[in-house]
């Protein structure tokens, strides 16, 4: 079993054609039904750009010898905001990952269980367990009503929430993943 969950983004541009036998996969793609429409031993070339919401299990000998910048991202982009008193606030996140246990927490990161991460231009902010806490690089998530709650302005930033739980994910023998960056999956802890 194959599973992978972490790295950073680029925003490298292309740096070279496909060439060979590779089939290539492009940001618009459907990189899951690519590699399940393919057999065995197929080559794969991502173009190096972000490839959003994307999940895939290679079948045996499959390879992946990617363009350097392709990304993997299992974010979503948030771009409808509300500002509602001192907080930002976006509907419609209806993910819930798998939740592990909340015990082994610590007090300073009470919903370190849950797997949903937020990101504002990249960085991470910290998951916080009541509405009342949330202030500048904090968000929470309110399950019930399928809403997030920042401080931070998102007007003009890149705003994202993993949902996806996992990237890659195969028991099949003699894979390989060359310049690949995975981010931003909602992975269990």
């Amino acid at each position: 079993m194959l599973i992978v969950a972490c790295g950073h983004e680029s925003t490298s541009e292309p740096t070279f054609e496909c060439t060979g036998t590779a089939t290539t996969i492009c940001p618009d793609d459907d990189i899951a039904a690519k590699v399940d429409a393919a057999p065995p031993g197929t080559a794969f070339q991502l173009r190096a750009a972000l490839h959003r919401l994307q999940q895939l299990s290679p079948k045996a000998g499959q390879s992946f010898a990617d363009e350097a910048g392709a990304v993997l991202s299992g974010a979503r982009l948030l771009t409808e905001w509300a500002q509602e008193g001192n907080h930002w606030i976006h509907g419609g996140q209806s993910q819930a990952g798998e939740v592990r246990l909340a015990s082994s927490c610590q007090p300073t990161r009470p919903r370190c269980a849950f797997p949903e991460e937020f990101f504002i231009d990249d960085i991470l902010l910290q998951h916080i367990g009541r509405r009342e806490e949330v202030g500048p690089g904090k968000w929470y998530f309110d399950y019930a009503a399928d809403r997030v709650y920042i401080a931070d302005v998102p007007t003009g930033r890149r705003v994202e929430i993993s949902v996806l739980p996992w990237a890659i994910y195969s028991a099949a023998l003699n894979v390989t993943l060359e310049n690949l960056i995975v981010e931003k999956y909602a992975s269990p802890a």
